[in-house]
């Protein structure tokens, strides 16, 4: 298979400049002791927490994974926990400042999951839930429910991912099918990217794609097949809006490249159609210009916030391992052993680290890159 030629190459590489402790001897350890992000962050992050529940599954801890996607989903907002969600401080309309959520405006995002969870108190970032925490941790837990083949636990998770895919559905604020967000609502929170960004929309495909797959579990197959259309039609139009003839690009943009493109690719049914490979062409040209690995958009974004951050420096164009090794799947699905082979070879390096730039690197050791390059890893060898 093409997969095993990269982790064949990689195995090799690995071998010869690494005879010390193998990535995995270091990496499980690390991945199974927690779902923080580890390195300095505090509390449970939804979007961080879905990359490592979904490590514990590829290492066959589902019970484990099922019970922790639970506790994390118990603390959805709902009726009766106002005064304890604090919202705003990733908001440049809050002027970057917390405050706590008001009582009307939790009752618009019932059933939503935080940005993240701590000891007596919820955070939303920004002005709203993000679209990526919540789509992730939908995709995560429906495959711990399928691989758990417990159907007494999926069909008591069921009504909490609908409400939360029902939060998601909302987003699509003019309803062309897509959803829109505001600034610094997604993982890249100080470019204050807002509208119609491709890497949330390939959450919410994903969302989508493994919904239906739990509804199959379930045997609700009319149910199932409403959510798949939906999903084509996702797709669809992202083709037909979100493309600019070079690549995958957020609001249609002719002039900014973004890596985090792949997880659309990765999550469209079409892998190796033109639109995918040549993004990952331009990716290719456009993105990797560092020797530490791919920067993660290009150019550099001139206003941000609430950080104010230089070129090649946290989200604005430095390399972060974890995107990366999402970026390797999309190059094995589309056949760029090659390419997909030495970007893991990077993502092994750097893994521990939450991002690398020209000057300084970010928070570690960081659980969430470490969980994304170890499932790159292991998939490489399916």
């Amino acid at each position: 298979m093409l997969s095993s030629e990269v982790g064949k190459r990689v195995h090799q590489s690995r071998a010869a400049a690494r005879p010390r402790e193998s990535f995995e001897e270091y990496a499980i350890p690390f991945i199974t002791s927690g779902v923080t992000p580890s390195g300095g962050y505090s509390g449970t992050w939804c979007r961080d927490a879905s990359f490592i529940l979904e490590a514990w599954i590829e290492l066959g801890l589902i019970d484990e994974a099922a019970r922790v996607a639970e506790h994390i989903w118990s603390n959805r907002i709902s009726n009766g926990n106002e005064g304890s969600i604090l919202v705003g401080r990733g908001s440049p309309e809050e002027e970057f400042r917390a405050r706590v959520a008001r009582k009307e405006e939790l009752e618009e995002i019932k059933g939503a999951l935080p940005t993240s969870i701590h000891r007596g108190y919820r955070e939303i970032y920004a002005a709203k839930p993000d679209i990526d925490s919540n789509a992730l941790m939908i995709r995560a837990t429906c495959r711990a429910c399928v691989a758990s083949k417990n159907r007494t636990f999926s069909e008591k998770m069921y009504p909490t991912l609908q409400s939360a895919v029902e939060y998601l559905r909302s987003r699509d604020v003019d309803g062309d099918g897509l959803l829109e967000q505001g600034p610094n609502e997604d993982w890249m929170d100080t470019v204050m990217r807002e509208g119609k960004v491709v890497y949330s929309q390939g959450t919410w495909l994903g969302a989508l794609n493994s919904l239906a797959s739990l509804l199959d579990f379930l045997g609700r197959t009319s149910e199932s097949d409403k959510i798949k259309e939906e999903a084509v039609s996702v797709e669809r139009n992202v083709d037909n809006t979100l493309w600019n003839d070079l690549c995958y690009a957020d609001n249609a943009s002719v002039g900014r490249i973004n890596q985090d493109v792949v997880f659309y690719i990765n999550e469209r049914s079409g892998k190796q159609d033109p639109k995918a490979l040549r993004s990952l062409g331009t990716i290719r040209e456009r993105l990797w210009m560092c020797s530490s690995g791919p920067k993660v958009s290009s150019p550099a974004y001139r206003k941000t916030g609430p950080l104010k951050l230089k070129e090649i420096e946290y989200h604005n164009q430095a390399f972060w391992p974890w995107i990366s090794a999402v970026e390797v799947k999309s190059r094995i699905a589309s056949g760029d052993t090659s390419n997909a082979a030495v970007l893991l070879e990077n993502c092994i390096e750097s893994a521990p680290y939450e991002w690398i730039g020209a000057r300084n690197s970010g928070r570690y050791p960081f659980r969430t890159g470490v969980a994304s390059t170890f499932i790159a890893l292991r998939q490489s060898f399916s």
